[in-house]
């Protein structure tokens, strides 16, 4: 019996050296939507550490923008990290992601983080995109105040950041919801979609405990 299109979407994505890909949870077939897709909406993800919330993350939506091709998820994928390593880590496996599904020439992959030459990711809004960056370059680009770019490009980089864009954050708190939120009345209507990773500190031998059955919540996310 045929697996479903999905688990083998999945597969083939996180496959490595001839060796089978992992199958996937069931939260992130929730996430996805399973083999038909689903529509976008802003959602919590309360997960434990190291089950894959990236993957989880990415793959549901190259699914569903890219492989289905439903033009109600956002054109970009917007994926704001803390840190620098983390920032390179998700850059490697998104491209590797990409590469293995073989749809590297049809989703941009672009870095914005400081010290980096973040490409031409501004230049075609129109092509699906993942933007993988640092808070303070991302972050002060949606609410206009463009760290380490000219102020003549606040305005452009507000339009590309607060417009067709699901974002991914680890660590947004409510001044961040709030602030955008204000955006949104003073200049909306904008497409702009949160998943938020509650990120727990889970220690080797909870994480393994986790794998078989881990317990997983997808919830709306507060307005």
């Amino acid at each position: 019996m045929n697996s479903p299109r999905f688990d083998r979407f999945f597969n083939g994505a996180t496959a490595s050296n001839g060796a089978t890909g992992h199958e996937p949870f069931d939260y992130q077939r929730r996430l996805a939507g399973g083999d038909s897709g689903t529509a976008c909406r802003s959602q919590l993800i309360n997960i434990p550490t190291g089950l894959g919330k990236t993957a989880g993350v990415v793959l549901a939506w190259l699914w569903n923008r890219a492989q289905l091709q439903k033009l109600e998820w956002p054109r970009r994928l917007v994926y704001c990290l803390p840190m620098r390593t983390l920032v390179e880590q998700t850059e490697k496996n998104v491209r590797e992601w990409l590469n293995k599904l073989d749809l590297a020439n049809a989703v941009g992959v672009y870095v914005l983080m400081g010290g980096e030459d973040a490409g031409d990711w501004d230049i075609h809004p129109e092509r699906p995109a993942i933007l993988i960056g640092t808070q303070d370059m991302l972050l002060s680009r949606a609410l206009n105040r463009g760290y380490a770019a000219g102020r003549a490009r606040w305005p452009k980089d507000f339009a590309l950041l607060n417009n067709d864009c699901l974002w991914v954050s680890s660590a947004s708190g409510p001044s961040w919801r709030e602030r955008t939120g204000a955006l949104l009345a003073a200049h909306g209507p904008f497409r702009l979609a949160w998943y938020e990773a509650i990120l727990r500190v889970a220690d080797q031998r909870a994480s393994k405990r986790a794998e078989n059955n881990p317990a997983t919540t997808l919830t709306p996310c507060p307005s």
